[in-house]
């Protein structure tokens, strides 16, 4: 499967994020959040059901979640403070 948004593409079979041809490095976690996130484009997705998606079974610290969406934001080319389109 893959997404298309703006200059990006995900492809889920290849694990891969690419910026206008050119691959991104991403953390796994990372990588996983953003996939997570567009399957479940338009729609409201909690911390609770993040950190049962992305760490099932798994006691994670209170910031895995937080940390997560900064590192994707910075991936995408977001600044601290700016909320996107």
């Amino acid at each position: 499967m893959r997404y298309r948004f703006g200059e990006f593409e995900l492809d889920a079979d290849a694990y891969a994020l690419t910026r206008g041809g050119a691959e991104l490095a991403l953390q796994r976690k990372v990588f996983d959040l953003l996939r997570y996130l567009l399957e479940r484009h338009g729609q409201v997705v909690t911390k609770g059901e993040l950190l049962d998606a992305l760490w099932p079974g798994e006691h994670v610290n209170e910031g895995a979640v937080p940390w997560t969406i900064f590192h994707a934001r910075r991936a995408l080319g977001q600044e601290r403070g700016d909320r996107g389109p």
